[in-house]
């Protein structure tokens, strides 16, 4: 793989963060020392030196049971948190999908929430309304047009969201289990799309714990346990190594 190809590119990324949700007073940093204690014992490592290399195309399943750090990786890769130490670097332009529908409103109506969804990812009104009706009707709500968003069930909400996702015009895709949620008939329909970016040449990281679903549309696998980086390569080898019920 050369320098070129790649898009995205991690050099011992770590990331602690504080033990606890209590900010650390000085009165009890100060007790801390006198006991002793190191200002690592008030902190955990969500990613311990992980390497990685990103081609253009590649579409990256990063497995692992809860807490091994899928979630953290993406948003370190995002720029959402910032690497405690190490280096992260990404050429293009990046769309993160954790929780789809984040940021739409339940008091504004369901046409009003495709615009506003569509704005936060950087697509013009006009551009969203030239779309509407598809987007309607590839959620299966046109007869929610009008209606708030509140009225809505999670269900719909995923589908309305996931899809306007689809003229997000990104060359770098982060999802963190967006793709495997909802009924059987939603995660097909998600895959027929994922299909679609994957043809066009998208670059994509997905989390996911379908492990089914990563087989069958991902080319690479990163496996992490409690932070640290256990294998990475070509699905199959990777997969052919995994075990989900390891001990965390």
């Amino acid at each position: 793989m050369s320098e070129r190809d790649l898009v995205i590119r991690l050099r011992n990324v770590s990331k602690r963060f504080p033990k606890g949700d209590r900010r650390r007073s000085l009165l009890r940093t100060l007790l801390g020392r006198a006991r002793g204690e190191q200002n690592s014992e008030s902190t955990f490592a969500a990613l311990n030196d992980i390497e990685l290399d990103v081609a253009s195309g590649d579409r990256v399943a990063l497995i692992g049971n809860n807490g091994a750090g899928k979630s953290t990786l993406l948003r370190v890769v995002a720029g959402l948190h910032r690497p405690t130490s190490g280096s992260v670097q990404v050429k293009g332009e990046m769309t993160l999908l954790a929780g789809l529908g984040v940021g739409m409103v339940d008091e504004l109506k369901v046409e009003h929430n495709i615009f506003l969804y569509g704005a936060m990812h950087g697509i013009a009104r006009e551009d969203m309304r030239g779309h509407l009706d598809e987007i309607l009707d590839w959620a299966e709500l046109r007869d929610f047009r009008h209606a708030t968003l509140k009225t809505l069930s999670t269900g719909m909400r995923s589908r309305l969201a996931f899809s306007v996702t689809r003229y997000f015009r990104s060359d770098i895709f982060l999802f963190d289990e967006a793709l495997t949620a909802g009924d059987k008939d939603f995660r097909e329909k998600c895959a027929e799309i994922f299909t679609g970016y994957a043809r066009a040449g998208r670059t994509m990281l997905v989390a996911s714990h379908d492990l089914k679903f990563v087989e069958r549309h991902c080319t690479h696998a990163l496996w992490l346990r409690r932070g640290c980086r256990i294998g990475f390569g070509p699905v199959a080898e990777v997969m052919s190594l995994y075990n989900p019920a390891e001990p965390k």
